[in-house]
């Protein structure tokens, strides 16, 4: 048995949502078609890769890295490029070093698990390049390290 307020509150939930997501929001930059559906309407990101294991994250407003060396860094997001099938996340860590996040709409392959991935990433950390596969959220390529 459903009771009506219950009932009530989903609706209300539900339009709520809806009405939720017209919103402008500056840390959700508007992405290129090809990536709207790799990426999702938020842009929100997991990536990684190996030798070195690795693994990064981009959120609204925030990048973040981490390694099996023990590297963890992370940026507020000062740049965003989208073109075609393109999109790069850009920022300055607290001590400066440049950290940036680009997805290519492109099959990748993650030899550690044998699954396939829709995007291709890179990540540059200062003059250091990881390259990897990156997924949405809830799709694979959590935090790995």
């Amino acid at each position: 048995m459903t009771f009506p307020i219950y009932r009530s509150l989903a609706v209300a939930m539900a339009l709520a949502t809806v009405c939720a997501c017209g919103r402008h929001d500056a840390h959700r930059p508007k992405l290129p078609a090809a990536l709207v559906g790799p990426l999702g309407a938020t842009g929100a990101l997991n990536a990684g890769g190996e030798a070195p294991l690795w693994s990064a994250q981009v959120r609204p407003g925030q990048l973040h890295i981490e390694t099996d060396a023990g590297v963890s860094l992370s940026a507020p997001i000062s740049a965003f490029s989208g073109k075609g099938k393109i999109a790069q996340w850009g920022g300055k860590t607290a001590a400066g070093a440049a950290l940036t996040l680009t997805a290519e709409v492109k099959a990748c392959r993650d030899e550690a698990t044998g699954m396939t991935y829709p995007l291709t990433a890179k990540v540059s950390v200062g003059d250091r390049i990881l390259a990897g596969c990156a997924a949405r959220p809830g799709n694979g390529l959590g935090p790995r390290t």
